[in-house]
C-alpha cells in the first residue's frame, strides 16, 4: 500500500476475502491506521521560479522522523538537464539541505525528479518532485 502523501493522517484500505464455507462466501476486512511520517520535506518540492538570465535558486530541508532514521547514500536526477544540485547534513539540525541551481538558459517551464538513494530498513529510495518555471525577460520598449 502506498502511503505517500498521507502523513498524520488516517488510512483506510479494504479488501474482500473470499472463502469456501458456504454461508459466507465472502468476507469484507478493514485495516485503519494513522500514517507515521518518514521524512518532513520543507517545502515539499523544489521549485525554480525567476527570470530568464538571472541565477534562481531552490532549497529543500529533508529531516528524518526520528523513529526511522535514514542515511543518504546517492542522489541522482531522473533527466538532469536543467538545473544542479548539491545534498549537505547538518549535524546540528538533524537534517540534510538540499540545494539547487536552475542552469536552464532559454524560457519555459521544465519538471524532473530527484531520486535519493537511503539505507533505512523501511524504504530504498526518497523522491523529490522537481519544477521550473523561467520566465523571458520582458522586452523593452522602443
Amino acid at each position: 500500500m502506498n502511503t505517500q502523501g498521507y502523513a498524520g493522517r488516517t488510512l483506510v484500505q479494504a479488501i474482500a476475502v473470499l472463502t469456501n464455507a458456504p454461508d459466507q462466501r465472502e468476507v469484507r476486512l478493514e485495516i485503519r491506521g494513522v500514517v507515521n511520517p518518514f521524512v518532513r520535506m520543507e517545502p515539499g518540492i523544489l521549485r525554480f521560479q525567476g527570470m530568464q538570465g538571472s541565477p534562481v535558486e531552490a532549497r529543500l530541508r529533508l529531516t528524518p522522523d526520528p523513529a526511522y532514521p535514514f542515511t543518504v547514500t546517492g542522489i541522482r536526477a531522473e533527466k538532469g538537464e536543467d538545473f544542479h544540485f548539491t545534498l549537505t547534513f547538518d549535524d546540528t539540525q538533524g537534517a540534510y539541505l538540499l540545494i539547487g541551481e536552475n542552469i536552464r538558459k532559454e524560457p519555459g517551464r521544465y519538471l524532473d525528479t530527484l531520486v535519493l538513494d537511503i539505507e533505512s530498513p523501511v524504504r530504498k529510495e526518497i523522491r523529490i518532485r522537481v519544477l521550473g518555471d523561467i520566465r523571458p525577460v520582458a522586452e523593452s520598449p522602443s
